[in-house]
């Protein structure tokens, strides 16, 4: 699309682009699920062919693209307020709610027609904290049957 913008526009045009960019999310108090819903709304914009973190290689994009004179800046949106918090979790739970969303989801979680998305996010949620272990075992983190027996013998 950004090629086409360059092959349309006059010389001596100015085009505005507006890209988001994920990774500038931040919240607090943190909270797993939300972590792992984030983790799976990003997970379904990289499917359907986006990139949550575009917007820090749009200079990259634009020159790639033929545009020569590229500038960048950043904003921010902050829901602090009461109210704010209140609209963006709405936000967010109709983006997870969706059907688009949801059906990815329980397909990536390899799960049967009929689960539903709390389904797939308790799934996903113990295969990640299987991988996580199935890790620390590699790594030599692990503890062996008889090391537990002793512990719970104490």
């Amino acid at each position: 699309m950004l090629r086409e913008m360059h092959r349309v526009l006059k010389a001596g045009g100015i085009i505005g682009v507006r890209n988001v960019d994920q990774g500038t999310n931040i919240y607090s108090p943190t909270d797993p699920l939300l972590d792992q819903a984030h983790a799976l709304y990003f997970e379904r914009w990289k499917h359907i062919g986006g990139d949550p973190f575009g917007a820090r290689h749009s200079r990259a994009l634009l020159r790639e693209a033929g545009f020569v004179n590229t500038k960048a800046s950043a904003t921010t949106e902050c829901w602090s307020t009461k109210d704010g918090t209140q609209a963006w979790g709405e936000l967010f739970a109709s983006i997870v709610e969706a059907p688009a969303f949801s059906d990815h989801v329980i397909a990536l979680a390899k799960l049967p027609a009929d689960a539903t998305l709390e389904d797939a996010i308790e799934r996903l949620v113990f295969l990640g904290k299987t991988e996580r272990g199935l890790a620390e075992l590699d790594a030599g983190q692990g503890v062996d049957h008889a090391e537990v027996k002793r512990r719970l013998l104490r």
